[in-house]
């Protein structure tokens, strides 16, 4: 179950909570296919509790991180920390999430989220490179435009 706090942020991303639930469903379904972890179940007692921190990669722009928060409160994880928002320019080793909870619930989730957080990421980074080129090359010295009152009138139209 998704938190209403947590829905309110994803629906002010123009998400349906229905699709996302759905698409977390088949994630889920599809990475445990045959159960827990089995040396999770060996060597982690079911009561232990966990700290765990979600660290960026790469550098980039981050997306997804309610996806991901919405992928832990699937499995019962409620106390999240976001220390991060989408959006936020990141660099390799910055802590986006700071997660505490059942250690085997945090183990059977984080692929998945990481997973969201990641091409989500990797998309709004490629994005803001074009965003960032194409900004440079209409604001340049005139070379790419027509001196007019039009701006952004293309030559060889």
């Amino acid at each position: 179950m998704i938190s209403a706090s947590l829905v309110s942020h994803l629906e002010s991303q123009r998400l349906d909570i229905s699709d996302l639930t759905a698409l977390i469903a088949r994630a889920f379904a599809e990475d445990i296919k045959e159960g827990d972890d089995k040396t999770t179940i060996a060597t982690i007692a079911d009561s232990q509790e966990s700290i765990a921190k979600m660290r960026a990669r790469k550098a980039g722009v981050l997306a997804g991180v309610y996806v991901a928060g919405a992928v832990l409160e699937s499995v019962g994880i409620t106390d999240i920390k976001y220390l991060r928002s989408c959006g936020d320019a990141v660099t390799a080793g910055d802590v986006i999430i700071e997660i505490n909870g059942n250690t085997r619930n945090i183990l059977r989730s984080e692929r998945i989220a990481l997973n969201f957080i990641s091409h989500l990421s990797g998309i709004a980074t490629l994005t803001n490179a074009w965003v960032t080129a194409i900004r440079e090359i209409c604001s340049s010295n005139g070379r790419w435009r027509e001196p007019s009152d039009e701006p952004f009138r293309w030559r060889n139209n």
